[in-house]
């Protein structure tokens, strides 16, 4: 295995109706819980995950190549245990260009990472697996058309495309994790519609199921 593969933040959850009750308690999420939409089916969606039960969550980054320490590789790097390592950049206090410019060249996901998932999720007896489209550090797992959109998969990939097609091999459910957080959208008035067009995009994906 690579050593970016074996550094991969991977954590499986015990997860019965995880994405639907976060879902419900989310008060950017929960005025449209009334929804005809939303409620035509809730009981069928809660039904699944409840006999679902087990599924695979996989949280990655820029931040993964710093694997919790500022400057990463340091000896003296700032490190603190209580903060979680995807939010390095605002407890480290990095400047954007410093926190893209290090990071990138250690982003080397190596090909076919993604089928490993897949089989260690069905080995585990996972029913589903969710990967990090998008985390609060803005950049994205997949290819966007939107404006400010950022790629960090390795050139010429889609490593969340990749991650869905492993995932269906195997019969599972994926799943995408998309923070409504993005510390580089430049713009909170045109971030609804950013927001769209990129939740379009990961439907065209064929992904099951969303959670913010």
């Amino acid at each position: 295995k690579s050593p970016f593969s074996m550094r991969v933040s991977l954590l499986a959850i015990l997860a019965a109706g995880a994405c639907a009750a976060w879902a419900q308690g989310d008060p950017q999420v929960s005025p449209y819980a009334g929804a005809e939409t939303w409620a035509k089916d809730r009981e069928e969606r809660l039904a699944w995950f409840r006999e679902a039960r087990f599924g695979l969550l996989i949280h990655l980054g820029l931040y993964s190549g710093a694997a919790g320490s500022w400057p990463p590789a340091s000896a003296d790097g700032k490190q603190d245990e209580r903060q979680p390592p995807e939010w390095i950049r605002t407890w480290a206090s990095v400047a954007e260009k410093d926190y893209e410019n290090t990071l990138r060249p250690l982003f080397k996901p190596a090909p076919g990472c993604t089928d490993e998932w897949a089989l260690l999720a069905k080995e585990a007896g996972s029913r589903y697996a969710i990967l990090s489209a998008k985390s609060e550090e803005g950049y994205t797992l997949f290819n966007s058309a939107a404006p400010h959109a950022s790629n960090i998969s390795p050139p010429g990939r889609d490593l969340f495309g990749e991650f869905v097609s492993s995932i269906r091999k195997q019969q599972l459910m994926p799943g995408a994790y998309y923070s409504l957080v993005d510390w580089r959208y430049p713009d909170p008035a045109t971030y609804p519609a950013y927001l769209q067009q990129q939740f379009k995009e990961l439907k065209r994906s064929k992904t099951v199921f969303l959670c913010t």
